[in-house]
């Protein structure tokens, strides 16, 4: 059986419901463990508990060792120094053989069991997967400051070798988990960068159809499409994939209901019919996951108070905010001439 966990608030629960319900689509073998950050949270996930979703609450899941660190760190930061205890929890307290921590905002279109297959073929006792970004002068950078690894399907075995690596990692973010990027430490993804020399049994996942994002979307292209079924083509590979899941990272929500999804805010070329299909199809999903959360749940995740910006400020913000002048034009330039295809109406 996959196991997985994940770690989220009731500011999330629409894309962890959708998360869980694209799962179940796509296979009954699975159970989600998923740490909820707030009461409300944990309510909600209550009456969708079953043997395939148990919510975990914030008190129980909580220690002496990660208060201390909630105290000195942003909330951001403690979530990503959370995800990897996560693991370490579900493995400890469930007595789970395996687990495979995934990100909320993550949409499953195929079995993940091939995955696995993969991991299980390579004989090690941990798997990670790559950004993928393509070979540039912006993205080399982007490495430098955020790590050649991401943190979104990241699996550990219960054994001896698989224990060892996940309580340094767990230990390394108590350490320090931080948002600001100085070359050496992100958040809790920079230090794998080096894991495969530091450590024996690391499998870096290779199916083309793993880790579909933002950031690499313009390196594929659509083949086909059956229903939720995606046929994929990395531009490096030969063959035709299935796209196992996507992650819809970092997507802003702005007044006039309007969606920010900025995968052209990386280089190269994304085909526009991934904004008619898998965007807005998920978005579709999304709304829906909304309307039933504000009516059964009183949980109106439109209202202000769920980061819905103006436009204009969050524009503003977003260009003022940067740096790396590359960074500043290739922003500037989308929204001179890309916002249309970046910019989503539901």
């Amino acid at each position: 059986m996959m196991i997985f966990c994940t770690l989220f608030n009731s500011g999330y629960l629409d894309k962890g419901i959708v998360m869980f319900q694209s799962l179940k689509r796509v296979t009954d073998n699975f159970k989600l463990y998923v740490v909820a950050f707030d009461n409300k949270c944990c309510e909600v996930l209550q009456k969708y508990r079953c043997d395939q979703l148990i919510p975990i609450s914030l008190h129980e899941f909580e220690d002496e060792r990660l208060l201390e660190a909630k105290s000195n760190r942003t909330e951001q930061e403690y979530c990503w120094t959370c995800s990897c205890h996560a693991i370490k929890y579900v493995i400890e307290r469930y007595h789970e053989s395996m687990c495979t921590y995934i990100d909320a905002d993550m949409y499953f279109y195929a079995n993940p069991q091939v995955l696995f297959d993969e991991i299980e073929a390579s004989g090690c006792d941990v798997s990670i997967i790559e950004h993928r970004l393509s070979n540039n002068i912006e993205n080399r950078r982007i490495l430098q400051l955020s790590g050649r690894f991401c943190i979104e399907f990241n699996t550990f075995y219960a054994t001896d070798n698989g224990m060892y690596i996940l309580n340094w990692w767990c230990d390394r973010c108590l350490e320090l988990c931080t948002a600001v990027q100085d070359g050496i430490h992100f958040g809790d993804q920079k230090y794998l960068d080096d894991w495969e020399k530091r450590f024996d049994g690391v499998h870096v996942l290779k199916h083309p159809g793993a880790g579909v994002a933002p950031w690499n979307i313009a390196r594929y292209r659509l083949k086909e499409k059956n229903g939720n079924e995606f046929k994929i083509k990395f531009e490096e590979e030969k063959g035709i994939h299935t796209l196992i899941f996507y992650h819809f990272q970092a997507m802003k929500y702005l007044i006039n209901n309007q969606v920010d999804i900025g995968i052209n805010l990386y280089p190269g070329y994304a085909q526009p019919i991934f904004y008619y299909t898998l965007y807005k199809d998920y978005l579709k999903k999304i709304e829906i996951m909304r309307d039933m959360l504000k009516n059964e749940e009183q949980l109106d995740l439109r209202s202000k108070k769920f980061a819905k910006f103006d436009k204009k400020e969050y524009l503003m913000h977003d260009i003022m905010g940067e740096r790396n002048p590359v960074i500043i034009c290739k922003k500037l330039w989308r929204l001179c001439f890309l916002k249309e295809r970046d910019y989503i109406t539901i």
